[in-house]
């Protein structure tokens, strides 16, 4: 009884770096909802890094984070996964980014006046997030494309896209080379 109690204190206390197999975590990255996140080959998460992968009790633990292979959390990056957050292969998310799948909605029949909605983040194979950008609820970026650094995603990206501003708008495609070569 006193070691099954002992391993699970363990456990509890032990750094998710050291409990995670095949997958870098740099020192200070918090991972709440462990079970709800899923990951491929040779990713990264970088210092300071915070990952809420299954939400609350108002979703009932319902949302997951889960990364295709050769995926990249820049440091201090924040992501909320209530609603689900999924990447495709080789993503690179920049410095101090938030993405949430979940946000306050304003609601008239409800004590407090919101309530919490929840949508899917997709993010597909070979995009670029710059620093300090933010992506919404619900929102999917194509494949091969670049988020411009600062930029507030609010609405879905095509693929093969460059997209920058506040909210963020497509202002080019990716060259068709830069795509053929990755």
């Amino acid at each position: 009884m006193i070691n099954r109690l002992l391993r699970r204190f363990r456990k509890a206390v032990q750094p998710a770096r050291s409990r995670l197999a095949d997958i870098s975590i740099a020192e200070g990255v918090t991972l709440r909802g462990e079970d709800k996140f899923k990951y491929g080959k040779n990713c990264v998460i970088d210092v300071g890094a915070y990952l809420s992968c299954a939400g609350g009790a108002w979703n009932n633990y319902a949302g997951h984070i889960t990364f295709g292979d050769d995926c990249e959390i820049g440091p201090y990056s924040v992501l909320n996964g209530a609603g689900g957050i999924t990447f495709g292969n080789s993503v690179h998310i920049g410095a101090h980014v938030a993405i949430s799948a979940n946000q306050l909605k304003r609601d008239k029949d409800s004590p407090r006046g919101v309530t919490m909605g929840y949508a899917p983040v997709t993010i597909e194979d070979g995009v670029l997030v710059g620093p300090n950008s933010s992506i919404a609820p619900g929102v999917t970026i194509g494949k091969n494309t670049t988020i411009g650094a600062g930029s507030s995603v609010v609405s879905d990206i095509p693929p093969n896209s460059i997209a920058v501003g506040c909210p963020a708008r497509v202002l080019a495609k990716t060259p068709v080379e830069a795509v053929r070569s990755s």
